[in-house]
């Protein structure tokens, strides 16, 4: 374990846990996460966020942030034919693309294809299925403009794990429509009738989050819902034809059990599952990929995925 990696769990165990656990409100903990967002350095190299505005009839406007690393200012912006989706963490109500480009900007250069990070509706001002409808519309808008051939992977942490997983169980179940080539998730959140026996087990391991304000968000959230429904909660999904799928999670994570028995879902599924399992990491640790060695790897490993995914030829796939 690394220095930077052990000096960032302590930070975590001492001042980020105990903030989140107090938190009184969905403006405290998006306050928060702005703030935590901000001390992280920008890599180099990082091309600016291009910002699209998508409409759909009776529905507010959804915003994509574009993210692409460039390897020369001199090369020309080339058609975009291969994209990723990438669906922010914060419990369904904080967070937003601009507090996740410490992991989206080295992912897309990973990745080597651009990034859409949707700014998706967050509750309690917009509860369930607000995000998933969401990322529906924005997976359907963005295969249309990026054409017939295009190829599309989803990818998110946390909540936006289980988010971009709810989404690609639909997508691929439906008969017809665009559906996304892979998916890669970082410490995904699955479950959120909290069954992962990994809730209470790891509580105290846990560095980051405090387990006991997991039904807090839930509530938020679902507003009554029911938190089996798979468009919360994946691992209750129907799956048909899964795809390709990276998982990455801690060994010492409060969400280790989401990770594992999502893993287990798809292969039963007859999925082709990468779950990579990593030890004395903090939840979603790809956040601080800029700074922390352990997070770079993770990321670097996500981005090889993707890629590997994204440029094969399609009829190979269906194979």
């Amino acid at each position: 374990m690394s220095l930077r990696l052990r000096l960032l769990n302590a930070y975590m165990r001492s001042f980020v846990k105990p903030r989140l656990a107090r938190a009184s409100s969905a403006e405290a903990l998006r306050r928060g996460l702005r703030r935590g967002s901000g001390l992280l350095p920008a890599p180099p190299n990082a091309a600016e966020f291009d910002t699209a505005h998508l409409t759909f009839p009776n529905r507010a406007q959804l915003r994509l942030r574009w993210c692409r690393f460039v390897d020369g200012a001199d090369q020309p912006p080339s058609p975009v034919k291969q994209a990723v989706l990438y669906l922010h963490g914060g419990a369904y109500i904080a967070g937003s693309p601009e507090t996740h480009q410490s992991v989206i900007w080295p992912l897309a250069r990973a990745a080597r294809a651009p990034i859409a990070a949707l700014d998706y509706r967050l509750a309690p001002e917009n509860p369930f299925p607000a995000a998933f409808d969401d990322t529906i519309a924005a997976f359907d808008a963005l295969a249309a403009q990026l054409g017939p051939d295009s190829r599309i992977a989803l990818a998110g942490d946390s909540a936006g794990g289980g988010l971009a997983l709810a989404a690609a169980a639909v997508l691929c179940a439906r008969g017809s429509g665009p559906k996304p080539v892979a998916v890669t998730v970082f410490s995904p959140f699955v479950d959120l009738a909290l069954k992962g026996r990994s809730l209470t087990r790891n509580a105290r391991r846990e560095a980051m989050l405090p387990p006991n304000r997991f039904a807090d968000a839930i509530t938020a959230y679902l507003a009554g819902a029911d938190p089996r429904d798979p468009r919360a909660s994946p691992l209750y999904a129907s799956w048909r034809s899964p795809p390709p799928t990276l998982i990455q999670a801690s060994h010492i994570e409060a969400l280790r059990d989401d990770a594992i028995r999502i893993a287990d879902t798809l292969r039963r599924a007859g999925g082709d599952v990468r779950l990579e399992m990593w030890r004395r990491t903090p939840h979603a640790w790809q956040f601080f990929a800029p700074w922390v060695a352990e997070s770079a790897e993770a990321v670097a490993s996500a981005g090889r995925f993707l890629a590997g995914r994204l440029a094969a030829d399609p009829a190979s796939q269906a194979a």
